[in-house]
C-alpha cells in the first residue's frame, strides 16, 4: 500500500511540476522515474539521465533533482520546530541524490494524508535549499530554519540547509526565475 502510495505522490507531483514549468519550457515532460531509484547500482547511467531522484524530465533548463515523500510516520510539530524526525533524512537523501546528479539543485516535495488531530489533508511541502532561494531573489519561505537551531536540536540537515514553502505558494512564482543559465 505505501508503495503505491508513493507511486500516486510522484506521478502527482510530475503533474503539477510539468504544469508549472511549461509556463517556461512549453513541451517539456516530468515522469517518475523507472523502478524509482532502482538505477542507483549503476552510477553512470543514473547520472546520464537525470535518473538519481523520483522525477525526470525533458526540460532543458530544469534546475533539480526532485524527490517525492508521502509518508505518515513523522512528527509534522517536529520538523516545523527544527527537531528530529523523517524529513530530515529524507532531505540529507535529496541533497546526495541532487549532488550525484551533475549537482542539480535538490528539491523535496512531502507530505501526510491528514493534519494531525483534523480531518483536514496535509498540503505538499517543497523544501529548497535556502542560497537558491537568496540568489534567486525568491518569495519569502514559509518556514525557514536557522543550522544553529537545528544543530541545537541534534538535526543532521547535511550540508545544505533547506527552506520550505506550501507547493502553492511555490508555484505561483515564475519558473523563469528558477531556470539555469544554459541549457543541461
Amino acid at each position: 500500500m505505501s508503495r503505491q502510495k508513493g507511486s500516486r505522490g510522484e506521478r502527482e507531483v510530475a503533474h503539477i511540476i510539468q504544469e508549472w514549468w511549461r509556463k517556461l519550457e512549453r513541451t517539456a515532460e516530468f515522469i517518475r522515474t523507472p523502478l524509482s531509484g532502482g538505477w542507483q547500482p549503476n552510477k553512470k547511467a543514473a547520472a546520464h539521465f537525470k535518473a538519481n531522484g523520483d522525477l525526470m524530465t525533458t526540460a532543458a533548463f530544469f534546475p533539480f533533482c526532485v524527490e517525492v515523500k508521502w509518508r505518515e510516520q513523522w512528527s509534522v510539530d517536529n520538523f516545523l520546530d527544527g527537531k528530529p524526525t523523517a524529513p530530515w533524512a529524507w532531505w540529507v537523501q535529496t541533497c546526495t541524490a541532487a549532488a550525484k546528479q551533475d549537482g542539480d539543485v535538490p528539491m523535496m516535495w512531502m507530505r501526510k494524508n491528514r493534519i494531525p488531530g483534523t480531518a483536514k489533508s496535509f498540503p505538499w511541502l517543497v523544501l529548497v535549499p535556502v542560497e537558491f532561494v537568496v540568489a534567486h531573489t525568491m518569495s519569502q519561505p514559509d518556514v525557514r530554519w536557522s543550522a544553529e537551531l537545528l544543530r541545537a536540536n541534534r538535526v543532521d540537515f547535511g550540508t545544505v540547509l533547506p527552506v520550505a514553502y506550501d507547493f502553492n505558494r511555490f508555484i505561483e512564482m515564475a519558473p523563469q526565475r528558477m531556470r539555469t543559465m544554459e541549457a543541461k
